[in-house]
């Protein structure tokens, strides 16, 4: 019987490939995700000469980036899982040398594989290699801590079952 997904369903994992068993997700999987989401664009690229009097496109650079929301949950990392902070430190870098403020430890891009878990045999997901392009830590009394994250993918997703 057919049915609707919910963000019940919904998982992230962090690291590297595990290989080529498809069914097992990109390393650890990510603690206190409160959403996510991906976008894929196409850009288009105009094939129009003068004295033509409608566009005509070509398909272009396909481009896929995306957002999650992880709740800054104060634990530390298991076998099976990593929490807020081992992610958002792919981008957060302090000064490397104290005579010189403008230098940090390079940038790390990760694996990240954004899953719909349907069933124990059943996965919907997309995987790739993506580096973070934003961390926004915020905090309001009442709520939890929480750090909103984007990323870019680097190339095409590696693979894709949805």
């Amino acid at each position: 019987m057919a049915s609707y997904f919910s963000g019940n369903n919904g998982a992230l994992f962090f690291g590297g490939a595990s290989g080529t068993d498809t069914t097992k997700p990109a390393g650890k999987k990510i603690g206190k995700v409160s959403n996510w989401s991906f976008q894929s664009s196409l850009g288009m690229l105009s094939t129009t000469s003068l004295g033509d009097t409608d566009e005509t496109v070509i398909p272009g650079i396909r481009q896929q980036s995306g957002s999650f929301r992880l709740y800054y949950y104060n634990q530390a990392d298991t076998t099976d899982e990593v929490y807020c902070k081992t992610v958002i430190d792919t981008l957060l870098k302090a000064q490397t040398l104290a005579a010189d403020p403008g230098v940090a430890a390079e940038h790390l891009g990760f694996e990240l594989r954004l899953q719909i878990d349907d069933t124990a045999t059943s996965k919907y997901y997309v995987q790739g290699k993506v580096y973070l392009t934003n961390v926004s830590v915020a905090m309001a009394v009442g709520e939890v801590v929480a750090a909103d994250c984007t990323f870019q993918v680097d190339g095409a997703f590696q693979q894709v079952t949805m």
